[in-house]
């Protein structure tokens, strides 16, 4: 049993590894403007995060309000 995972896990870690080679070598940019893309893509991340956790937050207080207003009305 030991083995068949180990196996899996192996065969996960060499397709990522060729997943990522093919996708360096086939990128429409070059790594300098590559770079560029994800460190700006890096740095919206967790803007992205707070804005999401936000609207989550805003939403999860909308429905508390409804249900305790209907509560209140039964």
């Amino acid at each position: 049993m030991e083995n068949n995972i180990a196996a899996k896990v192996t065969y996960w870690a060499v397709g990522l590894g060729m997943g990522a080679l093919i996708g360096i070598f086939c990128a429409p940019k070059s790594g300098e403007e590559t770079r560029k893309f994800l460190a700006q893509k890096a740095e919206e991340g967790p803007k992205y995060a707070h804005r999401k956790v936000r609207q989550q937050r805003e939403r999860a207080k909308g429905f508390v309000e409804r249900k305790q207003a209907a509560a209140w009305q039964n």
